[in-house]
């Protein structure tokens, strides 16, 4: 028995074998050649590694021949850039787990839109653009300022605010595309809920809010987020919203998911977006730190047929902080953090190296995962923690350079 792992990310975020060990040497890899020397090969029954392995068609010709010596039990993918084409072997192949037809409407912004509205979930308005006159009428309509965002690519890359005629005159000239979505651009809060569900139940549902209004987050030093009381009142408004939507789409069966939701000032909530998989940055290990559930260690497990941790356990709140890089040259970085709240802290950020901003949201070289009792002070914390961050770090700027 086979189980074929389609694996986009570094082993250091994915480590299978230790998610997994019960099946560990019944494990075959198929990895972004650009990573594969993270994963240790000693640890699984093979790794196949594929350059350019987002378009290599030989990473279905592979998947079919490996069927064939060996019948494939099950197919895992994690990453979104993973879901659809896991999705169309299960479906080659027999195979349970979710279908295209799920993987697409989750992945597909236009399409998941459209099935939203069909059902009668809110949504900013939108529409599929193909040529200029498109855009120029849906900014006739609505004036400015618009979102335009790819169809399906991830972590906000290729996202434009269009905030006036000078920026619109600026995207047409460099960044038009046919195949874009263009949306209405909303006012007000920005937040997203988390959670694992099990043959068809929810079995842990969390909001947070960002910290950034709306996509602003193009125009700051720092991408963050924390969790909601319960007590907050937004909360359960959330949580059943999440159900509802959960409930009308074509979900799997198992299934971690990120769902985004605006609040308006008069308090109307409108759907972003939502993937069947778990929230990038560090959303995973916050609520590992907070409610002690791992989403992707579970639910691997519960479609690997084996026993996982399904029960949140409530310890503290907890939020997380990307350290954007800015426009320029990284002379110091701190190595350590001298705040107790911050239980977490990495740098990526490599001294001496010229960096040209951040080109998606999750784009970073430090980032901390602060803890608190209260939402207030968790705010505080995060203040705090991004304050230190900003006076003790050091950049060349470029046009110092």
């Amino acid at each position: 028995m086979t189980y074929l792992v389609l694996s986009y990310a570094h082993q250091a975020e994915m480590p299978y074998h230790e998610w997994l060990p019960e099946i560990k040497d019944q494990l075959i890899l198929f990895v972004n050649g650009e990573i594969s020397n993270s994963f240790n090969r000693q640890q699984y029954s093979s790794i196949f590694s594929f350059k350019n392995y987002s378009n290599n068609g030989n990473v279905e010709r592979e998947a079919i021949l490996l069927n064939e010596r060996h019948h494939i039990k099950r197919i895992l993918a994690l990453d979104e850039l993973d879901l659809i084409r896991a999705a169309q072997l299960r479906e080659l192949f027999g195979i349970e787990g979710q279908s295209v037809e799920s993987a697409v409407t989750y992945r597909d912004k236009l399409i998941m839109k459209q099935y939203m509205r069909k059902k009668g979930i809110p949504v900013p308005d939108f529409r599929l653009i193909n040529s200029p006159l498109d855009l120029l009428s849906f900014v006739k309509e609505h004036n400015y300022p618009v979102i335009v965002k790819p169809r399906d690519l991830v972590a906000s890359i290729g996202v434009s605010i269009i905030r006036d005629s000078t920026e619109l005159e600026e995207w047409l000239t460099h960044h038009f595309r046919p195949n874009m979505l263009a949306e209405k651009y909303i006012e007000g809060k920005l937040y997203h809920i988390d959670g694992l569900v099990n043959d068809g139940e929810i079995k842990l549902c969390w909001p947070s809010t960002y910290h950034t209004l709306n996509r602003y987050w193009l125009d700051t030093d720092f991408h963050s987020s924390h969790m909601l009381e319960q007590e907050n009142p937004v909360f359960q408004r959330l949580v059943n919203l999440t159900s509802k939507v959960i409930g009308l789409m074509p979900s799997p069966k198992t299934f971690t998911f990120h769902l985004e939701v605006f609040e308006k000032p008069n308090g109307e909530l409108l759907i972003c977006e939502i993937a069947s998989r778990t929230g990038w940055a560090r959303v995973n290990k916050t609520i590992e730190y907070t409610l002690g559930v791992n989403l992707n260690c579970s639910v691997l497990r519960l479609q690997c047929d084996l026993p996982a941790n399904t029960q949140p356990s409530l310890r503290k709140l907890g939020g997380w902080i990307l350290c954007k890089p800015q426009a320029g040259e990284l002379v110091y970085v701190p190595s350590e953090v001298p705040f107790d709240f911050v239980v977490e802290y990495q740098v990526t950020g490599k001294p001496g190296m010229v960096y040209n901003g951040a080109k998606s949201c999750v784009d970073s070289i430090a980032n901390m995962i602060v803890m608190a009792n209260t939402e207030v002070e968790l705010r505080d914390n995060i203040s705090k923690a991004q304050q230190w961050f900003v006076e003790n770090t050091k950049w060349r700027y470029l046009d110092e350079i």
